[in-house]
């Protein structure tokens, strides 16, 4: 049974999947920013011009890409959302953080491979400008877009989610389908609260979750 749940795609709400990946690029941006800034206090070749150039060249293009897809997510997950599919599970919030902290953890390592390049081949730092322009952008709108998911769900009061497949570690950044689940009373505390409270289908029975013995 619990190798066949593992199997079926999982539901994630949209608003804390966006937040949770506005978040880490943040995150991600603000640990460049400490190295350069670490590196700069000790002396090794940093150009502030080659950083702010790789900031403006990976910046405003991801800015205005960003922008022009989450506008678009939007627009296309606002409209008429159907119900989740009846094969599929909710995640549950230790499933989710365990999939944020890999997706993290390859972020990082690729994130630690190009400043070790910048760093070998005498970039001064402009690798590391390039990095902080790519995650600030996604980062910054990647926020003001859950707000804004979290904005409908209250107006309508109801919850979005996406799907995603099993074993990935984030959704999908383009457009998808958006389904809507009516708000419930939250769930008991009983170590498997999934990401919000679990909908009543018409037969008066709860979806099916994942469940981690």
């Amino acid at each position: 049974m619990e190798s066949t749940l593992s199997l079926l795609p999982r539901l994630v709400r949209v608003a804390y999947e966006v937040r949770r990946r506005g978040a880490w690029s943040l995150s991600t941006a603000g640990v460049v920013v400490a190295w350069w800034l670490l590196e700069w206090l000790v002396g090794q070749p940093i150009d502030a011009s080659r950083s702010l150039v790789g900031l403006a060249v990976s910046g405003c293009p991801s800015l205005a890409a960003a922008i022009v897809v989450a506008r678009r997510r939007l627009e296309e997950g606002v409209g008429p959302n159907p119900i989740p599919p009846r094969r599929s599970i909710y995640e549950t919030l230790a499933d989710a953080r365990q999939r944020h902290a890999r997706a993290a953890m390859f972020v990082m390592l690729g994130v630690v491979t190009l400043l070790v390049f910048d760093r070998t081949n005498h970039g001064q730092g402009s690798m590391a400008g390039l990095v902080v322009g790519l995650f600030g952008a996604l980062g910054i709108v990647h926020m003001v877009e859950s707000n804004r998911w979290e904005r409908v769900e209250r107006e309508r009061r109801v919850r979005l989610y996406e799907l995603i497949a099993p074993r990935v570690l984030w959704g999908s950044l383009a457009p998808g389908t958006v389904y809507s689940v009516p708000e419930a009373d939250p769930p008991d505390d009983d170590g498997e609260r999934t990401l919000i409270p679990l909908p009543r289908t018409d037969a008066g029975r709860a979806p099916r979750r994942s469940r981690r013995r």
